[in-house]
């Protein structure tokens, strides 16, 4: 009996000893999870750790634009669009007259060499600020959009960076699972940071929308693999040492119908212009104004349910102004309604009018990121968080920088985020209900 408690404590501290002595974070995003789909219905398993965790049950707010590329660069750095500089998933630098796309969305030869260019990257991600402050600190990126591409600081990148290449599926994510459990368990430079990004339900939603049954197939997946983590997760007896952050980019919204589609390119052609994610960038100002009033007047004749706006003219309360990326002309689609600048009205009615191919589903974002739909899930759970605690106040996603700067106990890059919100999950800090007191008031 001594010699096998003996082994066994040999094994048990060789395992511990093995993780980083610095404190460990697990930063996880679900593309396009929106926050209201977090119910136990869809995801029972992924439901059941959220209410022993902290959950911000109204979800967390999106910058503008409500996009992938932009929104991850806020969640990574702390700061608006306008500031971090990748202002959409593809657009035009109007002062270089180069174009950014990382997704590869215009197919253009060279446009993805050209994205890694390192002008593009001005922030202080989170990977990068970890392993500056001391030297056996260690960070990685699997999969986070711009998670490998050069920063202006030492080091450039982390010391794993798997770049995005596709959206993948459950076996592709299982096999990641492990690769991060042994990113945080390897004897040899174990990491204490990952950031981790799936880009699920979001391929599905736009494909399928909301209602056809594809999402609950995607979810019931998404739901096998977050069983798979947790399980591979405590069985390396991690749950004590990582704290783990789960988020999303930015909600997702139906598309009414086809009629409710926007087919920039049918208003808008010609030269004397560059067209991005959302952008216009006329070559000169008697341009715009013509481009504009094609626009408007498309608005007004089709009853498109989308708003544009001057650049100067944006609400201030989106942040996002202050930038040679921005386009001159800027769209926002409402509710329920999307703008497209690879569609045409004559393509689109082939394949979803009443004679054509298929039926239209489809689910978007971009939209106004005050609108709920734009909001994507948030849940907290490790030794710095609480347990079964439900905080119902709606903090945005450029407030998660300071926490996890503050879980890592390292200094913040200045940055755009408020703690006012987000330091209630963390145990010293605690304020607001438990979901066992929810269920007393609910019965």
């Amino acid at each position: 009996m001594h010699l096998k408690f003996a082994i066994f404590l040999f094994f048990l501290l060789s395992s511990a000893s093995a993780l980083s002595s610095h404190p460990k974070l697990l930063l996880i995003s679900f593309d396009g999870f929106r926050y209201d789909l977090l119910n136990h219905r869809l995801v029972p398993n992924l439901h059941k750790w959220a209410t022993q965790s902290t959950w911000f049950t109204s979800g967390v707010k999106s910058q503008f634009v409500t996009h992938t590329a932009p929104n991850h660069m806020s969640i990574a750095t702390g700061l608006y669009e306008e500031e971090h500089g990748i202002v959409a998933n593809n657009f035009f630098d109007s002062e270089t007259w180069k174009m950014f796309d990382y997704f590869n969305f215009t197919h253009k030869e060279g446009v993805l060499n050209a994205s890694q260019a390192e002008f593009w990257y001005t922030a202080d991600p989170i990977w990068l600020k970890n392993e500056r402050l001391d030297r056996s600190r260690r960070s990685a990126s699997f999969y986070w959009p711009n998670g490998e591409s050069p920063f202006p600081y030492f080091p450039h990148r982390p010391k794993i960076a798997k770049p995005w290449t596709v959206v993948g599926d459950l076996e592709s994510w299982m096999r990641d699972v492990d690769d991060i459990i042994d990113a945080f368990t390897r004897e040899k430079e174990p990491v204490n940071f990952v950031a981790w990004y799936v880009g699920e339900p979001d391929y599905t939603l736009h494909g399928n929308g909301f209602f056809n049954g594809e999402l609950e197939k995607t979810l019931k997946t998404l739901d096998e693999l977050f069983l798979y983590f947790i399980k591979k997760f405590d069985d390396n007896n991690l749950g004590s040492e990582v704290n783990i952050i789960l988020t999303a980019d930015h909600g997702h919204a139906e598309i009414e119908d086809l009629k409710h589609v926007m087919c920039v390119k049918d208003y808008v052609s010609g030269s004397g212009f560059e067209m991005a994610d959302h952008m216009i960038y006329p070559h000169n100002d008697e341009i715009g104004e013509q481009i504009y009033q094609n626009l408007s007047k498309a608005i007004k004749d089709n009853g498109f349910d989308v708003n544009i706006h001057w650049k100067q003219d944006i609400p201030e309360r989106w942040h996002f102004k202050n930038s040679s990326r921005i386009g001159k002309i800027v769209f926002e689609p409402l509710i329920g309604s999307t703008v497209s600048f690879s569609c045409s009205r004559k393509e689109m009615e082939a394949q979803f009018g009443e004679n054509g191919t298929s039926h239209f589903n489809s689910s978007t974002h971009g939209h106004d990121p005050d609108r709920p739909e734009m909001r994507a899930l948030l849940v907290m759970r490790g030794p710095a968080f609480s347990e079964n605690f439900a905080i119902s106040d709606v903090p945005q996603n450029v407030d998660l920088y300071g926490l996890m700067c503050k879980v890592l106990q390292i200094t913040p890059t200045e940055n755009n985020g408020t703690m006012e919100v987000v330091k209630r999950a963390l145990k010293e800090n605690r304020q607001g209900i438990t979901f066992d007191q929810m269920a007393v008031d609910e019965n």
